[in-house]
Parts: structure tokens; sequence; C-alpha cells
């Protein structure tokens, strides 16, 4: 296991404020529907409306045969250039534009079978919740899901310090990261899954602002070789609409 470092951390950013993991099972399904060849909005498509729409009726399903279930999909906003992410170049091989997830929760950790079949080669990532800072509202604003990839488990350590950081700077109330419980079933060390109530243009623009960013998130993630995907969605709930 590597030895953690974090990098400036000086007297402002500290490990973030848990609570005590919830006991819940998660499958989190991420999918290429029809994402766009270059960085830039997620435009609807007739081939990912179609997916969310035939999502949307499996949803309904599913939750209708296991009412303690919440089955939630969503759709990206659009995506960075893959390039400006920190990457190690051991894992670039694996970054992928996720246009549309799924994220299922049940009362005890599950393995479901839960395919669209116009997503290239789906990636499945049954997991428990190993960090949270508190539940997840699905009606939010604005949904982060950041997909880790990292050599061991010391990443989590590395991800308190950053969650901390997104604590004092980015409002951040809210989060539960997914381990897998087969680490060799998915390409991922972790997922995180997070919410705000705000727009994606004020989210870009005030990250972005704080020099500290760079500084801190960013070299932490550099200096202890982890890879982060981090994209912004929003929560489906009928035809996707700009």
């Amino acid at each position: 296991m590597r030895e953690t470092k974090i990098t400036n951390p000086g007297e402002r950013y500290h490990r973030a404020s848990l609570i005590e993991p919830s006991h819940s099972g998660y499958v989190h399904i991420a999918a290429q529907i029809d994402p766009p060849s270059r960085p830039g909005p997620a435009r609807p498509t007739r081939a990912r409306n179609e997916a969310l729409a035939r999502l949307s009726l499996e949803r309904s399903r599913l939750t209708q045969r296991h009412p303690d279930w919440s089955v939630d999909v969503f759709r990206a906003f659009g995506f960075p250039p893959l390039d400006a992410l920190p990457m190690p170049e051991r894992y670039r091989s694996l970054a992928a534009l996720y246009d549309v997830t799924v994220l299922i929760k049940t009362p005890t950790t599950a393995v479901l079978g839960v395919l669209d079949q116009r997503a290239r080669s789906p990636t499945i990532t049954s997991a428990r919740n190993a960090r949270r800072i508190a539940d997840v509202p699905a009606a939010a604003q604005l949904h982060l899901f950041n997909h880790f990839f990292a050599e061991d488990h010391s990443a989590l350590d590395v991800w308190d310090y950053m969650a901390g950081w997104y604590q004092q700077e980015m409002g951040l109330r809210n989060s539960e990261v997914l381990a897998p419980i087969e680490p060799d079933s998915t390409p991922f060390a972790f997922i995180n899954h997070a919410s705000w109530d705000i727009g994606l243009a004020r989210f870009v623009s005030r990250q972005l602002s704080r020099r500290s960013f760079r500084s801190f998130v960013i070299a932490n993630l550099r200096d202890n070789n982890i890879g982060a995907l981090p994209f912004l969605y929003r929560r489906h709930n009928g035809i996707e609409q700009t």
C-alpha cells in the first residue's frame, strides 16, 4: 500500500467531516450511449433520448417490483477535455465519456443486471458505501459522479482531504463514496457521488476561481498518482432537454 502524501496542507484544509457509512448496497452503471466527439455540451441526440426513455421504463418496473429500492437515471451536461483531467498515463486508456449513468440503491448489497442494449460496453460496479458526509438527495439540481483510478485503497485517505476542501470551498453538504465489492470487476478504485443545488455555470466558475483547486486538489491527485474522471449530471425525469 502506498504512503499517502498530502501536498500543501497548510492550516486550512483537513479531512472531511464524515458520518458512519450506510449499510446499503449500490449498483453504478456508467454507459457511453452517444457521447460527443469533442469536449463540450452533451447535446440531446436521438440515440440518447431513446436509451433514456427505455431506462425510465426499466426504472419504473424495478421500483414497482422492489419498493425499497431507489433507481435513478442521470444524463451528462457536458464534458471537459480528457487531456485536462488529472490522469496518470497508465490510466488514460480507461478514460471514457459516460453520458448516461444509472444508480441503484438497495437495503443490502446486491448485484443487478440492468443494461441498455445501445450502451457501448457499460461499466457496472457493484459497491458498498466506504465514506459518507450525508445521503445524496436525488432531487438535487446538479450531480457529480467522480470516477477514481488508483493502485490501492490509500487513495481514500487522499479523498478525505479533497472532500474537506470541497466542504470548505464549495459548500459540499453531502457525498457517498462507492467502493467496489469485487475490485477486479471494475476499472474504478471508487466512485464519489455528490450534489449541489446550483447551476452548472456557477459550479464551474466557483471551482476554477479557487487558486487552491489546482495547488491543493489537483496537486494531491497528481502527487499520489490518482486519476479522476469527474462528470456533472442532471437526474433524468423525462424527455432530454438542453
